[in-house]
Parts: structure tokens; C-alpha cells; sequence
């Protein structure tokens, strides 16, 4: 049987599994620069064999990590999108809430100051709301500045801890962006 290293849903629900991943993740981000297979598998007490089983490379780790998230990101916006109603407000809310059900991989994902998991994010979200917005086809290279204010408000939520206080405030700030982003973007539209 070949077996594909990586992160997925069936393993992340494997208490074993992710018992190592986490022993894998607190080696590999306090010695960051000068860790290899053969010192993470000593330092944990593991085999080599065992951290291949995790992941093909060192360097594979975070993107593992990107590319579990961004999947089952899209798979929810495609869920969320095939009902006939979806509003912004909805898919902003599920957005949310995503990061708050996968708090521990956003940890992982998001080390130092890096915005491109959100950014991907967002920007799976915004061709869908040009239809929502009733904005013309096309004009996603307009919403870059639109999308790059809504990621800037959910990444600084996300370093301040997800405060679960404050997802009123910051569902309402991005609902504003929404509602006045048309008024907005008119000039640009034009």
C-alpha cells in the first residue's frame, strides 16, 4: 500500500497521530533554521521513518498545513454557495467560524507574519461576491483592495487570539466594507 504524507481530516481526528504532529511542530518551530529528520526524530524519540510519515520534508511542513486548510476552506464556500440565498453576511460568518473550528491549524499556518493562507481565503471568496455584491463580471482585479482590507481585518483578528467577544465587531466591520464597497469601487467601475 503507498502511503501519502500530508495532512487530512481522518488524521487530524487520530489522537496518535496528531500527538507526534504536535511533538513534530514544537521541534521544528523552536529550531527552525538547524533542524533535520535525523535530530526531530531523536529529539521526540521517534524513528526517522515515523516523521516521513508526517511529512516528505522539513520544509513541507507549513505548506502541508496550507493545503489542508485552503481545501476544506473551499469545500465549505462550495457548500455554503449552493444555497440559493447565500449573502455575504453568511459567508463572512461561516469564515469565522472556520478559523475559530481550526484555531490549532491557523496556529501552525500563521507563524510570524504570514497573511497568505488568509489572503487565499479571501480571495476564494471574493469571485463569488461579485455576483453576491451585484458588481460586474471582471471586476476582481477592482476588489483587490476590497479583499485586502477585509484580510487585514481577520488577520488582525487572528493575532489578537480570536476573541470570541469580538466577532460581532468584526463581522460588522466587514459587513460595512460590503455594503459600501459598491459606492466605493463606482468610480473605478466607471
Amino acid at each position: 500500500m503507498r502511503y501519502y504524507p500530508g495532512i487530512t481530516d481522518k488524521r487530524v481526528r487520530n489522537k496518535r497521530f496528531m500527538g507526534t504532529e504536535q511533538d513534530i511542530l514544537s521541534v521544528f518551530f523552536e529550531r527552525e533554521d538547524d533542524i533535520t529528520i535525523n535530530k526531530m526524530a531523536k529529539e521526540i524519540g521517534v524513528a526517522r521513518s515515523t516523521i516521513y510519515h508526517h511529512h516528505r520534508a522539513i520544509w513541507k511542513i507549513i505548506p502541508d498545513y496550507k493545503k489542508f486548510i485552503l481545501q476544506k476552506y473551499r469545500k465549505q464556500i462550495r457548500r455554503a454557495l449552493r444555497k440559493k440565498n447565500a449573502r455575504m453576511h453568511s459567508l463572512y460568518m461561516m469564515t469565522i467560524l472556520f478559523i475559530l473550528q481550526h484555531r490549532e491549524v491557523f496556529d501552525v499556518v500563521t507563524r510570524g507574519d504570514e497573511r497568505s493562507v488568509v489572503t487565499a481565503m479571501i480571495n476564494e471568496l471574493m469571485p463569488k461576491s461579485e455576483k453576491v455584491m451585484h458588481l460586474p463580471k471582471n471586476s476582481s482585479t477592482i476588489l483587490a483592495i476590497y479583499s485586502s482590507e477585509i484580510t487585514e481585518l481577520l488577520w488582525h483578528w487572528m493575532k489578537n487570539g480570536c476573541d470570541a467577544d469580538e466577532i460581532e465587531a468584526l463581522l460588522h466591520k466587514m459587513m460595512y466594507l460590503t455594503e459600501t464597497a459598491r459606492d466605493r469601487l463606482k468610480p473605478l467601475l466607471d
